[in-house]
């Protein structure tokens, strides 16, 4: 229900790990107008569903922007009835209590900040419905080697698909990943580009070391050129990795082309590029210590790297 009155003490917001509240919209509107932008900050009023940007409910609520009455306008009947209640009690204003994060029921998650927050959602998210990532997990795999790699793609939009749906809060299950069917041109679309750009930047290093080795070359020379072309095909692998961080999520989540899911992800992360570098390492190495745990470990470590990803497209996507 739209609320009427912008001086009930019944909204809540986000300042970095920390919910507070409840408050009227005239301490939201303190904040937004010296403090925070409306777009960065997220508020909600208690039994909501989901967390807003003050901007979106100011448009959702016009009411909210209404002209404030003097403070403490509203106690004066009050003081009518109580002679005892002292006059600078009129000047009082309620102050904001700290709660634990999420403290407003919610079926979702709250957008936060930085890598160690969306590793902590994303364990959080997976750790919550461990069975249905591991059943997804595996029936992905299954279906991709089955098809010796064809509907790997598709499978792929599918683990996104469920990891998105797990942070909103929305009913989901194994079977989830076979939605991912419906992207299967736009998730072949995206490999296969990132196949090709990772060729052409990695191959002519590759190709000089085999022509070396065919013509007899100084082997001393061979080896440190294919060392240094396997470092190289990492650090491409990375800067791709990290320019088309939310690529996946966008064409899952928002129906968008190829070429426009990489062109808005590379507005995001070129920003920061070198972080959204030192993520995709982290990410890998969480990736890789998986296989390392007998394999099996693999089944947890996938799907909390795509739930890391998705908690880090929420907040950075969550009003566009």
């Amino acid at each position: 229900m739209a609320p009427t009155d912008r001086n009930e003490v019944v909204w809540y917001y986000r300042l970095g790990e920390q919910t507070l509240g409840p408050v009227a919209w005239a301490e939201i509107e303190e904040l937004t107008a010296d403090t925070i932008d409306a777009r960065d900050l997220l508020v909600a009023r208690g039994g909501d569903q989901t967390w807003r940007a003050a901007a979106e409910a100011l448009e959702e609520f016009p009411e909210l922007a209404g002209a404030a009455p003097p403070v403490g306008a509203e106690d004066v009947g009050w003081m009518m009835e109580d002679d005892a209640r002292p006059a600078a009690a009129l000047k009082e204003r309620p102050r904001p209590t700290v709660h634990a994060p999420r403290a407003i029921p919610a079926a979702g998650m709250a957008p936060e900040h930085g890598l160690g927050r969306w590793l902590s959602q994303g364990w959080e998210m997976v750790g919550g419905d461990l069975g249905t990532f591991i059943l997804g997990m595996l029936l992905a795999g299954l279906i991709s080697l089955v098809t010796v790699g064809i509907c790997a793609p598709p499978m792929q939009a599918g683990v996104v698909l469920l990891a998105l749906r797990r942070f909103r809060g929305e009913q989901v299950s194994a079977g989830t990943v076979l939605e991912g069917f419906q992207f299967f041109l736009p998730a072949w679309g995206f490999t296969l580009l990132v196949l090709l750009v990772t060729v052409v930047l990695t191959a002519p290093l590759s190709v000089l070391a085999t022509l070396l080795t065919q013509r007899g070359g100084d082997v001393q020379q061979v080896l440190l050129l294919s060392r240094l072309s396997d470092v190289w095909s990492q650090i491409v692998g990375l800067a791709i990795a990290a320019a088309m961080f939310y690529t996946m999520a966008l064409i899952v989540d928002r129906g968008a082309g190829v070429f426009e899911a990489i062109s808005a992800s590379w507005q995001k992360t070129s920003k920061e590029f070198l972080s959204y570098v030192g993520m995709a390492l982290v990410l890998q190495i969480i990736a890789a210590a998986g296989l390392l745990a007998c394999i099996v470990g693999v089944l947890v470590t996938a799907p909390l790297v795509v739930c890391a990803q998705i908690a880090a497209y929420m907040y950075h996507f969550r009003d566009q």
